[in-house]
Order: C-alpha cells, then structure tokens, then sequence
C-alpha cells in the first residue's frame, strides 16, 4: 500500500534520489569489489610466511648483520619487502622483526599487554612476528614501541641496537590486468 501511493510521485522527481541512490550503489559495489581483487592480488604475491620461513631455514640463506624491521598487517602472509629483499640480494639480516600494529578500543594499552611475540616455529632462527597493541589515545611511534618492547624483555634485542635497525615497507602498485 505505502509504494503504490508513492509510485505517482516517481514521475514527478522521485526518480532522482532514486538514480542517485542507484549510482551510490554502483560506486560502492564496484568499488568493494576492486579492493577484493587487489587484496586476493597481494595475498597471492605474499604467500604464506610459514612456507617463506621453510624455505630459507632449509636453504640456509647467508645473513648479514643488522635487524631488519617489516611492518604488516599480520603473520600469515610474507611481507613484499622481506621476499624481495631475500630474492634479489639473496641474503636476510640477521634479526628479522615482521611487526603488526593493532588499535585496541580503548584510550591507552598497558606496557604489559602491548606486545605479544610470536617465533614463527623455530625458536633460533632470528625471525620474530611481534604484535603491538596501541590504545587509541597513544602516540603510534613504532621504534619508540619496539624500544619498549626490548627494556620489557619481550626480545631479545639490546635497546642500543634497536636505533640503528633498518625498517622495510612493502609497496604495491596498481596495474589494470586483462579480465579485470
């Protein structure tokens, strides 16, 4: 009943929200889907971090010294940064750090519950994921965060040589591909 008494008032510039509202819709579709498509893109670049890790533990790849710092968003897929630097040096650091960065719903997180490491399946292999928490309040300084991380023995790195670490950012591009 509501929009048969309403249909009339199509004809008289009710069909303007409703193209724009039909545009609204287009745009968002379209785009969720392009940002799927990238993300599965990446993903599929990435590959898995276990099997990335199996491999240069059997291949014994030469590491130099340093530590190397890899921020991404979490520890199921190789940072771009990290396979590149591997397959075009050929080499790794010898301290490997994958860092995740979370926003908790709260103003501040406690030193105590900000990091949580994880070593990735081998114990000594010099490649740690570390998740760092910040309250949304906090100030999002990653080294200052990493700093903290080592004076709370959450690493096992000393703080001085934190100063002088190398931070890696993946980057990726956007290429139209046939079929997309």
């Amino acid at each position: 009943t509501f929009l048969a008494g309403n249909l009339s008032k199509i004809v008289h510039g009710g069909w303007v929200p409703l193209l724009i509202a039909l545009a609204v819709i287009t745009l968002m579709t379209t785009w969720r889907r392009g940002r799927q498509l990238v993300q599965d893109e990446r993903k599929e670049r990435e590959g898995s971090l276990a099997e990335f890790i199996e491999r240069v533990n059997t291949k014994h790849i030469p590491r130099v010294e340093g530590i190397a710092i890899f921020p991404h968003p979490n520890k199921e897929t190789t940072p771009l940064a990290l396979r590149a630097n591997v397959e075009h040096n050929h080499v790794m650091h010898r301290t490997v750090l994958i860092v995740s960065v979370l926003t908790a719903n709260v103003p501040h997180v406690p030193h105590a519950k900000a990091f949580t490491r994880d070593d990735l399946g081998y114990e000594d292999d010099g490649i740690d994921h570390i998740t760092i928490k910040f309250g949304f309040s906090d100030d999002q300084d990653l080294p200052k965060a990493l700093h903290a991380a080592c004076l709370a023995e959450v690493l096992d790195i000393d703080p001085d040589e934190m100063e002088h670490a190398s931070y890696f950012i993946s980057r990726g591009a956007l290429r139209p591909t046939p079929g997309h």
